[in-house]
Formats: C-alpha cells, structure tokens, sequence
C-alpha cells in the first residue's frame, strides 16, 4: 500500500497524463541528467568534466538513461520509483520504532513535504537511500560482523552521493555505537565497511582522472568555494499559497530534533533494552549527524524538511508514546497532527490539483522528449534548429538539463557557472575551450539574475565579454541571449 499509494501521488506530481513536467528552466538543478549523458558517452567523471558532487548520482543517472533509451519520460519514471523505494524504506525504519498506524506517518510526510515538492533528480535522494538501507540493517536483531559491516558500507555508500549527508550520518551513528552500545556491535567493521564505498571510489577515479583533481573537485572545491553560494541563512516566511505545506514542514522538522534529543536523554534502566528505543536512539543519533553535517545550508522550510527527514520515524515514535502522557501532552500531539494533516492534503491533492489543471505549462517536443514546461524555451528550440544531435554548444551560464533535453554536447568541462561559486580561472579555461571547439551557436541566460553586462568583474562578466568578442547576439524579450559565430 505504501509503495502504490506513494507511486501514483509521484507520478501525478511529476507528469501531467503521461508527459514529464521538466521543472528546470534555468539554473543548475538538474545538471545530472546532463553528466549523465556525458558518462554514456564514453566521459569520465573529474578527468573530462568538474564535479563537486560525489560521484554516485551522475553514474546512477547514466545507468537509469541505459536502461530508460535516454528519454526524459523514462527518467522521470525513473525518479517516481526511487521516491517509492524511499518511502518504502521509509516505512521500514518507522515499523522498528513503531506501532501499526504510526509508522505510516513517516513515508506519508517524506512523500509529500520532503520528496514531491523538492528538486527532481537531486544527489540526496540516492544517499539518503544508502543511509535508510544501513540503519535497517543495523538496527536489525543480527548483530554480527558481517552485518555490521553491510550497514556500515551501506551508510558509506551514501557519502559516494552527498559527502556532508553520508558523513553526518555515519559520525552519528558511530557515535552511538561507541557511547550506547560499546559491546552489542563490533565498532571496527562498522568503520571500515563505512570507508570502504569512498575507498574504492577514490581509488577508481584516481587511477582515471588524477589523484590531485579528485582531492580538489571532491574535498577542496567543496570545502573553499561552495560555502561561499550556500551561506547559512534564515527564511521562514512562508508563502500564502505554500502556508499549510510549509508550517508542516518546520513544525516537523523542529519537533523531529526534540524527538531525536529526547530519544538520546539516558533512559531508565528498565527500558534501556527495549528494541523499539534502541532502534529509535541509532536512528535519533544518525538523523542528528545530517542535521549538524548539513546545517551550513539555509534553513528555510523546505531545506528544513529535507535535512530533517531521516528523523519522521523518531518523530512518529515521539508521538506515539506521547498519548501516555497526560492531557497536555496529548493537546500537544492533536495540534501537530491537524497541522500535519492540513499540510499533507495540500501537499498531495492539492499539488497534484495544481499540477493537473492550473499550473501555467507550456507544452514542448524536444530530442529526448515531449515535456510540459514550466516557462517556454524558445533559446533550446532554436538550438535544436540550429545543430545536429550529439553536437557541440554551450548553455550558459546555468541551464541544467538541456544539454540532456536538447541532445547537445557541451564543449566545456564545466556543466555551469554560478557567480561567487565558480572562480575566474575555471571561466577562463572553459572561454578557451569554447574557442577551441568553435560551436556555431550557443545560449546566454542569466535569469533570474540581472544580465552581466561587459568590463564588470567576476566568472560571469568575464566569460560574457569574451563570447562577445567572437559571437554575434540576439536578445530575445525573456532576456535569453542568442550567440551566433561570427563570419571571418
């Protein structure tokens, strides 16, 4: 029921009838749908592109597009069954900590407030995959080496996908085995099965790339210039047509941190060796590590309800136990859950409602598919007009997707640029790249940031200035500028 029900709210969230919703008109989102295409095509990941990212997600995605024909519906498709496999494994964990009825709390709230409406195809959804898979296992009754060692190269497995998310989940849940349960687990297979996932990675990519670019793309790169895009900020003011969503979100979000603290506190001796709470604390702990890993992020509603979703089943066992308190706490319990209700109705019928019959969509046929638009893209038209598929171009600087969409090459080794993220050297080098390949045409879009304009400083401005030097421009009324090459 779990994996129907959670496939069917996916697939109207994700596709009107039977054609993919491409939410990614501009930006870096979906840039791995892009890489993706560029491993199929005989790439290797930091030896012929940058990435930040761990590897996982591009060579996952490549996999899903072998599989699928390199079709965007089929990849959407693909997206609906990973975010049924979460839930599943979602209701899983809750059902070690939980009673029946409670522990479908936890997949409906990570279905609706944490899955649907965030960002299609991100590299969190396959870490938090691997890190569900390990705290399964080990919060299991085999409490042997060998089993310790899968939940420990499981919960590695995810910092292949998302280093900060894989780390805090692995640091927390070392830590409670090393403090809560120092002889009920052996410690140092868990270790070493956790290192061994990064292990075999970095020792692949070494081997292909180079050990100096992988140190720099996968641990410097990340570490010295993404904190400088991804500042910790607050924003908690909601929209008015997102308000019952997104109070749900904080409102969960917030209570699953009290949760997990209140699972950590030392229980009494009579309960220390209940299973449910053991269970509970191993998740509270490992939840806790994702939070503190990744709160160098915003923290703004939706960041909120991703970074604290590995805590819904801690939450749902609060809850649960929360009805033996007194009248209070059971006041308490009724007033998160009729926000949580208000929240999960708008975040699946009335999202699919909106999706379905009055979200503005423009309706697209591109190279790899037929799409429904959420603003039209007459540039990637035009480039298809104007290029045969498999051919070089550049979408700059941030058009996440389309090279994918368009059935595009991109000629340089960087899949987009972000001022302030980017340095001025990796836009000179992706300016002689440009050069060297000598596209017919290519795309300046800017939106929704005000368009650089030549002699400014930074990436942007200086990779701006250059295409004009050797480009010709037509501005279209979005803003969209189209580069043709000039004749000599």
């Amino acid at each position: 029921m779990v994996g129907a029900v959670s496939a069917l709210v996916l697939f109207l969230t994700f596709l009107r009838g039977l054609t993919p919703i491409f939410p990614f008109d501009i930006g870096s989102n979906g840039v791995f749908f892009d890489q993706a295409a560029r491993v199929l095509a005989g790439q290797v990941m930091y030896r012929d592109f940058f990435e930040f990212v761990g590897p996982g997600v591009v060579y996952l995605h490549a996999l899903f597009l072998f599989v699928t024909g390199s079709s965007i519906r089929g990849l959407t498709l693909a997206m609906v069954l990973q975010g049924a496999v979460l839930a599943l494994l979602v209701h899983a964990l809750a059902a070690r900590v939980c009673g029946r009825g409670w522990r479908l709390l936890a997949p409906a709230a990570f279905v609706v407030l944490v899955y649907a409406p965030y960002v299609l195809g991100d590299h969190k959804w396959p870490a938090l995959l691997c890190a569900l898979s390990g705290l399964l296992v080990l919060t299991g009754p085999a409490k042997t080496v060998p089993t310790t060692i899968l939940g420990g190269t499981l919960i590695g497995g995810s910092v292949v996908f998302t280093q900060d998310l894989g780390a805090g989940v692995g640091a927390g849940a070392l830590a409670f085995l090393a403090v809560r349960r120092p002889r009920a687990r052996p410690l140092l297979p868990f270790v070493l099965g956790c290192a061994a996932p990064l292990a075999a990675a970095f020792a692949f990519f070494a081997v292909k790339a180079g050990a100096r670019a992988v140190v720099y793309d996968m641990l410097l790169y990340p570490l010295q210039r993404y904190p400088a895009m991804n500042r910790a900020y607050l924003d908690l003011v909601p929209s008015l047509r997102t308000l019952p969503r997104e109070l749900a979100q904080v409102v969960l979000g917030v209570l699953g941190v009290v949760a997990a603290v209140a699972c950590l506190w030392p229980p009494k001796r009579t309960g220390a060796d209940d299973p449910r709470s053991e269970a509970a604390g191993l998740v509270s702990a490992a939840g806790l590590g994702m939070v503190t890993a990744m709160g160098h992020r915003g923290v703004y509603p939706m960041g909120i309800a991703v970074q604290t979703c590995l805590l819904l089943p801690v939450l749902a066992h609060f809850l649960e136990r929360s009805g033996q308190g007194g009248r209070a706490w059971r006041a308490l319990r009724a007033a998160v859950l009729v926000v949580v209700a208000a929240g999960l109705v708008h975040g699946s019928v009335g999202l699919v409602v909106w999706r379905q019959l009055f979200q503005p969509l423009t309706l697209e046929a591109h190279r790899a598919g037929a799409i429904w638009s959420i603003a039209p893209m007459p540039e990637l038209s035009w480039i298809e007009a104007n290029t045969a598929p498999g051919e070089g171009t550049f979408l700059m600087p941030a058009k996440g997707g389309h090279y994918f969409l368009s059935r595009t090459r991109n000629v340089t080794s960087f899949p987009y640029f972000l001022e302030g993220q980017n340095t001025v050297e990796q836009g000179r080098r992706a300016l002689a790249e440009i050069e060297a390949a000598r596209p017919r045409v290519g795309v300046w879009d800017q939106r929704p940031w005000p368009r650089t304009t030549p002699g400014t400083t930074g990436p942007l401005a200086f990779l701006y200035d250059g295409l004009l030097r050797s480009y010709d421009a037509e501005t279209l009324p979005s803003g969209v500028v189209l580069l043709r090459r000039k004749e000599r």
